[in-house]
């Protein structure tokens, strides 16, 4: 969602991530990207059946692995929103490169 995207104090990029898998339901997330630690942490979830944000609760920050499950989490890291340990740019730059399109993450049949 790009009118989510902010830059925060901190070296700390927020977001809302859509993830869409074909033409199944949306996955809806509000999160967090630490570019100094190289870690992100979940904030909320889209409910969308009661049509607003749920908290994650005790939600710690987690460690960007480069594989796994979280892969999105590295190559929004890697491509997109840290460069050198910090933020890279501004929102409007991440932005940009965001819709460039995510290139790490190979589609799967």
């Amino acid at each position: 969602d790009r009118k989510s995207l902010a830059v925060q104090p901190g070296n700390t990029v927020r977001y809302t991530l859509v993830a869409k898998a074909g033409q199944g339901p949306s996955n809806v997330s509000y999160e967090g990207l630490d570019c100094a630690q190289r870690r992100w942490k979940l904030y909320a979830v889209w409910n969308e059946a009661e049509k607003k944000w749920t908290p994650a609760g005790s939600s710690d920050w987690q460690h960007i692995p480069e594989s796994g499950a979280t892969r999105i989490h590295s190559t929004l890291y890697n491509d997109d929103f840290c460069k050198d340990f910090a933020v890279n740019g501004s929102a409007d730059d991440i932005l940009r490169r965001v819709q460039q399109g995510l290139r790490a993450i190979p589609r799967i049949d």
